[in-house]
């Protein structure tokens, strides 16, 4: 697997590895307070993100879904952060989607669903690091594994048996709670 820095003048920033059939969480955080406009290393991290996307798309994993939740501090009224957090949510998408369009295209096997959502500041990561609350997650979910792959032809009717069945992820369990 390819090792992706998401931030790379970030020590701390995750190390981002798609697993099959698991979906990752990457996190851009340190908006400016009552902003969702991406910092540079916000963009840097998200162009990274977008050739991880376009890698997986090169292999028999690819990423099937890309989900974005925006967060906010506890400072303002419930319904502002939560549009806050979904503004946030959509500045990461919009750039990324961007990015996929502009220099991976061809790369993309088919267009990648993206999901936006908030929970504006509902989960706060840290009471006193506020800039750490101000955030946006970005969950990836590749592609399960298919073993045993008859050779071509030999799946006629289009039923699907065996290794060809539905799979549940972790993202799956994730959406249906929210």
């Amino acid at each position: 697997m390819n090792e992706y820095s998401m931030s790379p003048d970030s020590s701390t920033s995750p190390r981002a590895y798609v697993q099959t059939g698991v979906p990752q969480s990457f996190t851009i955080d340190g908006f400016r307070l009552n902003k969702s406009d991406l910092l540079p290393d916000h963009i840097k991290a998200l162009n990274n993100l977008a050739k991880l996307i376009a890698d997986t798309h090169q292999t028999q994993q690819p990423v099937l879904e890309i989900v974005f939740v925006g967060f906010a501090d506890t400072s303002g009224t419930f319904t502002y952060n939560h549009y806050l957090g979904l503004k946030r949510a959509c500045s990461a998408a919009t750039h990324l989607l961007y990015v996929l369009h502009d220099k991976y295209r061809a790369q993309l096997k088919f267009p990648v669903p993206v999901t936006l959502n908030t929970e504006g500041k509902l989960t706060i990561v840290s009471a006193d690091r506020p800039e750490k609350n101000r955030r946006v997650e970005i969950w990836l979910r590749a592609e399960l594994p298919r073993r045993g792959y008859p050779p071509h032809g030999h799946n006629r009717g289009g039923s699907q048996q065996g290794p060809y069945q539905q799979h549940e992820t972790v993202l799956d369990e994730i959406m249906q709670n929210l």
